[in-house]
């Protein structure tokens, strides 16, 4: 199996002449190949006009997720 990504991405950007850093991390809980969720963080760097910590599940209407072996299953 592949081994699970634990380090965060960082990127920093520029937006009509705003400069801003994001960082995106997965969460995984104890030992799960497939994340749980995400977080996304957002902060402005000139001006702290920009600031923002969203947590995005890793879920779909429909579908079961096995997060222990990465298996999904379609339910009707």
């Amino acid at each position: 199996m592949p081994k699970r990504q634990s380090k965060s991405l960082i990127i920093w950007k520029v937006t009509r002449k705003i400069m801003f850093a994001d960082r995106i991390s997965a969460v995984y809980k104890d030992q799960e190949i497939i994340a749980r969720g995400v977080c996304l963080e957002a902060q402005s760097v000139e001006d702290n006009g920009l600031s923002f910590y969203v947590y995005l599940l890793n879920t779909q209407s429909g579908i079961v997720i096995n997060y222990s072996n990465g298996e999904a299953k379609v339910i009707i």
